[in-house]
């Protein structure tokens, strides 16, 4: 089973009361191994410690924050994004468009994001309280890591940048010289482009809304 980080809708507040059985918990995305830069940004706002729903643990390991204005920091977000250039821009338009069918669903919107962790922090040797603490400092200053982000996603392509000029290279080489070449090596340029592509979108962590997740509350 993949380590997941889950996102949810919740419309009371967990940092006070416990859940009721009148009280949903709506499946938003998971995400195996880690937790991408679009739940940080959705959790953004008016962000706090809460105890999880799907674990039986005595300290804080979840978090919560506003839904409609981290959706529309995430919505900012994806428009610098598309401005600076980083990805095609049809493509990424195509996702941005899919992103905000999802989370401006009515049968999703609640007040708050809340978001489990506790499958990732168990990869590391940490506590979980503590990690927790950490991911919680990070979300606090998540223009630092949209900045990493950024400088990510521009070293992806010029990588991508390298391989396609290399390709080029390859298809224009001379037949003489591809006669005598053991090894041209264009189906494997082929392969690295569209696998540091998918990388790139791995990065924004915006294609994976859905409305059932492994621990979900919506099904009895």
């Amino acid at each position: 089973m993949a380590n997941r980080s889950y996102l949810y809708s919740i419309d009371f507040d967990v940092t006070q009361q416990k859940r009721t059985e009148q009280d949903k918990v709506l499946s938003i995305s998971e995400w195996n191994y880690d937790i991408p830069i679009s739940y940080k940004i959705l959790l953004s706002v008016n962000t706090r410690k809460s105890h999880s729903l799907i674990w039986n643990y005595e300290h804080p390991i979840a978090l919560t924050g506003d839904y409609e204005a981290g959706k529309n920091k995430l919505y900012e977000f994806l428009q610098r994004v598309y401005d600076l250039n980083l990805y095609d821009k049809e493509e990424l338009q195509e996702i941005i468009k899919q992103t905000k069918e999802f989370l401006d669903r009515e049968d999703r919107k609640q007040k708050y994001f809340f978001l489990e962790c506790g499958e990732i922090y168990e990869m590391e040797d940490t506590p979980l309280e503590e990690q927790n603490d950490d991911l919680l400092e990070a979300i606090l200053d998540v223009e630092a890591d949209i900045n990493e982000f950024i400088n990510v996603v521009e070293e992806l392509n010029n990588e991508i940048k390298v391989r396609e000029e290399m390709l080029e290279e390859a298809k224009n080489a001379s037949w003489i010289k591809k006669l005598f070449s053991k090894k041209v090596g264009i189906p494997s340029l082929e392969k690295d482009i569209n696998y540091l592509k998918q990388q790139k979108i791995i990065e924004l962590g915006i294609d994976n809304w859905t409305d059932v997740l492994y621990f979900d509350f919506e099904v009895e």
